[in-house]
């Protein structure tokens, strides 16, 4: 399941992608940054979705996404793995 789908949307709001960001020796924790636009294009949120893979076999990947108001405030956190 995308993380897009984990995040429940208001209607008429959209992602805007911002940056990625890679971590680790050997890069095995992504961050991307998405703004959260509202059907007026003004930001109302943002989302970090964290990638990240065990550098041991069998390499696990672990998934983190999280939702966050205009404030600051976490208003949704949720992790899963492969």
């Amino acid at each position: 399941m995308s993380f897009k789908n984990r995040i429940n949307l208001n209607p008429g709001e959209e992602l805007e992608f911002v940056e990625t960001f890679a971590a680790g020796s050997l890069g095995q924790k992504e961050k991307h940054r998405y703004d959260i636009l509202d059907k007026d294009g003004n930001k109302v949120g943002r989302v970090q979705y964290n990638e990240t893979t065990d550098l041991n076999s069998p390499h696990n990947t672990s998934y983190e996404v999280i939702k966050y108001d205009n404030s600051g405030e976490v208003i949704l956190r949720e992790r899963w793995c492969d």
